[in-house]
């Protein structure tokens, strides 16, 4: 998840210093004294999480990684997801990333849904903070598993990319999270396709500019968006193949903006772009409204009744034709 700036602690702190009436001479003189411990005091605020307890700090460029947990395998198994994910997809951006990037761990609920009092969606699973290149993700022995976290960092990871690279304010939110599914390894699966089947029956299906309220909603609308981001990146990708690859498209977005890299990547406008992406939608997936379970289960009820009249049909015709053979060979002695 993809979380838009917020005014920092230091921003904070600077707007309650400046909103103080002058103090008299004597205080200010006795103020100067403390200096070099605001400094310092202002530093840990930067590398760490304030009012949450003490977090363990350990610098693996280019990340900062800060455990509440003070788990050192966690913060083992973080730094080799991350250099990994860093790695795997580096490429598609076309550079590296600073010394200035923090990961915290959060070992409570707390450290996690109200961190720097942002009050985060409670069916966040991490968060990535726009402009501060600030990953937040939950502890193994809290929340999840490895395996979760696994997926949570590589999601984040790709926000993070897009950030320092792209811009996430350069690129509608659908590229962002669908780029972040495609790349972590999430795919569509047949329970993911019955639910995109029973939007388009029902004709629920959302816009992808609707996914700009992502922070606003509920559950099961955060789940579709998810999957809506997938399909609509997985178009874009099918649309670019022999055209250019991602990193030069990316490039594109650099240099001519979202609408311009989209038109030459794909063919289409972004209003084109979502009428085709859907025509797509409705041919791919209309038909596995049978997957659904209501569905499946009157379906099978039927195929059940008919199962149940051929096998009565077939044993009539054979009780028939052994009647027939008795009266025949009852006729022949």
């Amino acid at each position: 998840m993809d979380i838009p700036n917020f005014p920092t602690f230091d921003s904070r702190l600077k707007m309650a210093v400046f909103s103080q009436p002058t103090a008299d001479y004597r205080f200010l003189s006795s103020a100067r004294c403390l200096l070099p411990f605001a400094h310092f005091f202002l530093v840990l605020l930067f590398f760490a999480v304030p009012a949450f307890g003490q977090g363990t700090a350990t610098h693996h460029p280019p990340f900062l990684i800060i455990d509440y947990a003070e788990n050192p395998k966690a913060v083992e198994l973080v730094d080799r997801i991350l250099a990994e994910q860093l790695s795997r997809i580096g490429e598609y951006f076309d550079g590296s990333l600073p010394d200035s990037n923090r990961v915290v761990i959060a070992s409570g609920p707390q450290q996690f849904y109200q961190f720097e009092d942002l009050k985060i969606p409670k069916w966040a699973a991490a968060v990535y903070l726009t402009g501060r290149r600030l990953i937040l993700v939950k502890s193994p022995g809290w929340k999840g598993s490895i395996r979760s976290l696994e997926q949570d960092l590589r999601h984040e990871m790709v926000h993070l990319l897009v950030d320092y690279h792209l811009g996430s304010r350069s690129v509608p939110l659908w590229y962002n999270e669908g780029l972040a599914e495609v790349l972590s390894g999430e795919s569509i699966d047949l329970a993911d396709a019955a639910l995109i089947a029973a939007d388009l029956r029902s004709r629920e299906v959302m816009f992808l500019d609707d996914l700009d309220s992502l922070q606003n909603f509920t559950v099961p609308q955060v789940q579709m968006a998810y999957i809506y981001a997938y399909s609509a990146m997985d178009f874009l990708l099918e649309r670019m193949e022999g055209r250019m690859t991602l990193n030069e498209f990316h490039q594109q977005i650099k240099r001519f903006g979202w609408e311009k890299a989209l038109q030459n990547a794909s063919g289409y406008d972004s209003r084109e772009f979502e009428i085709y992406w859907y025509t797509q939608l409705r041919v791919i997936y209309r038909w596995f409204l049978l997957l659904n379970f209501d569905n499946f289960l009157w379906i099978a009820i039927i195929g059940i009744f008919f199962l149940v009249f051929w096998l009565k049909r077939n044993r009539m015709k054979q009780l028939f034709r052994s009647w027939r053979e008795e009266e025949i060979n009852n006729n022949l002695w």
